[in-house]
């Protein structure tokens, strides 16, 4: 009997294995309260999420291991939504919504706080699908299935 390789094996769906790939910075405290409040309002809903920092570690598995498991959860996914930060951006999630951007996985973006008319990089800006100003309208999307994106000035 021929052993089978589990830890490199690819799996694919013709259905997503995740609802959402769940990207955001959680390196302070004030970044991970905000992405624990976005996670809580995706579980409430019963979602299937991949959330990279549960799954992964640099330091235990090595960074070409890491970047290969999250980049075959994104493509597994339905849609990324990035706990975005318009003052600090993180570089990570930044990668994430360009990649689904370019393998046509919607990208919603919740920016707490933000109003229309924010100034947002015209690259960040066209790869959103809809960007919410909080988990409020984070929580009504997912309810609805409306997204009313807050209008945001590309730079």
């Amino acid at each position: 009997m021929e052993h089978i390789d589990t830890m490199n094996a690819s799996f694919t769906s013709s259905r997503p294995l995740f609802d959402w790939y769940v990207a955001g910075p959680w390196h302070t405290p004030s970044q991970l309260e905000s992405l624990e409040r976005l996670e809580r309002t995706l579980q409430r809903h019963h979602l299937r999420l991949y959330q990279p920092r549960f799954e992964t570690e640099v330091d235990v598995d090595g960074p070409r291991t890491v970047f290969a498991r999250r980049l075959s959860a994104l493509r597994d996914s339905a849609a990324l939504i990035v706990d975005y930060h318009v003052d600090d951006p993180d570089p990570d999630s930044l990668v994430d919504m360009g990649v689904a951007h370019t393998w046509g996985i919607p990208v919603y973006l919740v920016a707490e706080g933000i109003v229309p008319g924010t100034r947002m990089g015209v690259m960040v800006a066209q790869c959103a699908t809809g960007i919410l100003p909080g988990a409020g309208a984070l929580e009504a999307f997912l309810d609805s299935g409306r997204c009313d994106p807050v209008p945001v000035e590309p730079c």
